[in-house]
């Protein structure tokens, strides 16, 4: 089984401690590439979803974030996540970025990845 590892955590998501703020990881102006961050992300191929609407949890008055499982076949996140880097300028860790930069801001085919041998982490 391939080890998917996660993109990022934070204890606004529920992950578990030591997993940081996520309010230490957002900017007042966009990063690099950020379009093409969240076009990525956006891109995921699905490999679970939940129903229903959940909150921003830096501003609990909007709900209307649905929650996806996402992989590009190495790493794995939330759907909402987009949001937040879109919203929030949320910043990713850079080795995430550098290997979507390698992926040429693409996420591989769903035909060149085995979603039934993902484990994720």
């Amino acid at each position: 089984m391939k080890q998917l590892r996660q993109v990022c955590s934070f204890l606004e998501f529920d992950d578990p401690p030591p997993a940081p703020s996520l309010r230490d990881y957002i900017a007042d102006v966009a990063q690099p590439d950020e379009e093409k961050i969240i076009a990525y992300l956006e891109q995921g191929i699905g490999l679970a979803g939940r129903s229903g609407y959940l909150r921003d949890v830096l501003n609990p008055s909007f709900v209307g974030l649905t929650s996806h499982t996402l992989t590009d076949g190495a790493y794995v996140w939330s759907s909402y996540l987009a949001y937040y880097v879109k919203k929030y300028h949320l910043r990713l860790p850079s080795e995430v970025i550098a290997h979507m930069k390698e992926n040429g801001w693409k996420v591989p085919n769903e035909d060149s990845i085995n979603i039934n041998d993902l484990k994720i982490e």
